[in-house]
């Protein structure tokens, strides 16, 4: 039975998605003062110092790691006496990562990185990184010693156990060590998948013409969405499921116009919200695999192995290149509350009701989607009111969230057929209360909706 709640708050249909969801708003750009905020991720670190050029006094993060300078100062971040390293603070500053103060290129694997995520994860107060890193007031004094980061796992864990225990031991349980190896390489990728993560909307630019595109990069590196063909054709587009991007944020494996009989790959990056790539030409020897469709998903896929294909791909060039560019429009928070989203899925499958057209059924995803946390396939998605301009695998939708505490979880989902939906559901009451805006990218239908079913049935191979 189809549940109906009161309106709580829903955004303009018309604005829908131009913002992110909780206190992980990116850039806060404010022509008045001339601010931007960003947060520090490894997942999200709360206490940690910064000094912004602007100002001659240091600063902390707040409770869900973000900082705020004046645009374009260079901020540097600090541990008492222990210096990090420093950026510059953009009008396109989102997030800021180990990676970040290290250098272009950097990840998990550089020794910087790596022995930077060791420490701030064994300076946790309460040793919990599934609730964030928060560095205690304790822990920021002065040591008396320099740390270098750029040194072996080995090296640097010998130089830094006097100095962790220095700036733990007046900590509450202290004193801590670093972190050991696992969690740490666990916990940056965390960050710097999230660092890259989010909605994307743009543009496809054939040689002959312009149409639209958009795509949700997920937390896990993910990415999956929707493309109109030259010939108006509603396509898949992203990276099949055993793929991802890397995460520094590069792929060469996202495809447009998928499930046609002419999908091409795009050698992609992400740079600071901005996803771009240019076409990777039919006759490289060494072309990834193409997914003819990339809906329905397979049978039996094959498990999730890193990122695969070329590394160095020939692109086209010249009048017969295919170009996009999408600009991230909606960002994820940094910590979500697990146990927020384990009550939601237990609502599982969850049909939002868009009136005539039908449900939009949001579900859990399985390996074969894999990279996020939500899908459905088939039966999970409403008819375009075009239906001609669906292909195969239309009904495919996908969904990530965006942030889930105080028992409220916000969701961001899209099909393969142009619907995009913001759902939030307040589960603090006796009976959940559902509030959602959606529309269609390519026809321009818009609704809002809070009438649901939970546990609905349908015919789903992802089941």
């Amino acid at each position: 039975m189809l549940t109906r709640r009161p309106l709580v708050t829903l955004a303009l249909a018309s604005a829908l998605l131009t913002a992110c969801g909780g206190n992980n708003s990116g850039s806060s750009n404010n022509d008045t003062n001339n601010t931007v905020s960003a947060t520090f991720v490894d997942n999200a670190v709360s206490g940690l110092q910064y000094l912004c050029s602007s100002t001659s006094e240091k600063q902390l993060t707040n409770s869900q790691g973000v900082l705020q300078c004046e645009k374009n100062d260079t901020v540097t971040f600090y541990v008492g006496s222990i210096e990090l390293g420093k950026t510059v603070m953009t009008e396109s500053t989102v997030f800021i990562t180990p990676a970040t103060l290290v250098g272009e290129d950097s990840n998990e694997d550089t020794d910087s990185v790596f022995n930077m995520a060791k420490f701030l994860i064994g300076l946790d107060s309460d040793q919990d990184t599934s609730n964030g890193i928060s560095i205690a007031p304790e822990s920021l004094i002065f040591v008396g010693e320099e740390l270098n980061f750029d040194q072996s796992a080995e090296d640097f864990a010998d130089s830094a156990a006097t100095i962790m225990t220095q700036l733990t031991q007046n900590v509450e349980d202290g004193p801590f060590p670093l972190a050991n190896d696992e969690d740490a390489r666990d916990h940056i990728i965390i960050g710097l998948y999230l660092s890259h993560a989010g909605l994307y909307e743009g543009m496809v630019n054939y040689p002959t013409g312009n149409r639209k595109i958009a795509l949700l990069v997920s937390r896990e590196g993910g990415a999956y969405g929707t493309n109109r063909t030259l010939a108006g054709k509603y396509a898949s587009s992203g990276i099949s499921s055993r793929n991802r991007f890397d995460t520094v944020g590069r792929s060469n494996d996202i495809q447009v116009d998928g499930s046609t009989e002419t999908p091409r790959l795009i050698k992609t990056s992400i740079v600071n919200g901005v996803l771009s790539g240019r076409s990777i030409a039919e006759d490289n020897d060494e072309l990834a695999p193409v997914i003819a469709a990339m809906a329905p998903p397979p049978e039996e896929p094959e498990e999730f192995e890193g990122e695969e294909g070329p590394e160095e791909p020939v692109l086209d060039d010249g009048d017969d290149a295919i170009l996009i560019e999408a600009r991230r429009v909606v960002t994820f928070d940094s910590v979500f509350d697990q146990s927020v989203v384990d009550k939601f899925d237990d609502l599982l499958p969850l049909a939002i009701d868009f009136g005539d057209k039908g449900v939009f059924v949001i579900d859990r995803t399985s390996k074969r989607m894999s990279g996020f946390h939500y899908a459905s396939y088939p039966g999970g998605t409403p008819h375009a009111a075009d239906e001609d301009n669906e292909l195969e695998g239309w009904d495919t939708n996908i969904g990530e969230i965006i942030s889930a505490r105080d028992n409220k979880i916000h969701l961001i989902a899209m099909s393969v057929n142009g619907y995009l939906v913001d759902m939030t559901m307040n589960m603090s009451g006796e009976q959940p209360v559902m509030n959602a805006s959606w529309r269609h990218l390519y026809e321009g239908a818009k609704g809002t909706t809070s009438t649901y079913e939970t546990e609905y049935e349908y015919d789903s191979r992802l089941k």
